[in-house]
């Protein structure tokens, strides 16, 4: 069964549908993360730049960014997104490939895969 996303759990909140907040369903270990990492990202590099070190304050936003959008799933799909559409094509799947769509999360698989790449969730068969 497939899991519905976010928005669509919190307008049901919001409609009195459910009794929690879907919020509460992310485990506290990663909201923690999450919200050290928006916390002391700009803080460091405020202190970055005050220093004179405006390159290494860049590198720090964009590490930040990464670490972000590793435990996000959107972060994940967009991750998944820029790796497909690179123009190099160290993937093995060439761009013209018949690539099967997962029902559940949308992602484009290679033909040969039997679960997504992205989920895990079985495509099915081919028709």
């Amino acid at each position: 069964m497939s899991e519905k996303p976010f928005h669509e759990k919190v307008e049901e909140f919001n409609a009195n549908k459910r009794d929690t907040h879907p919020f509460k369903e992310i485990p506290r270990w990663k909201r923690w993360a999450i919200g050290a990492i928006l916390f002391a990202t700009p803080i460091i590099q405020l202190l970055l730049m005050l220093n004179g070190q405006v390159v290494i304050s860049v590198l720090a936003g964009i590490i930040g960014l990464g670490y972000l959008a590793g435990f996000t799933k959107p972060g994940r799909g967009f991750i998944h997104f820029a790796i497909e559409n690179m123009d190099d094509d160290s993937s093995g799947i060439s761009s013209t490939e018949t690539k099967r769509v997962c029902p559940d999360c949308g992602w484009q698989n290679p033909q040969h895969n039997n679960y997504c790449n992205d989920c895990g969730e079985p495509l099915g068969r081919d028709e």
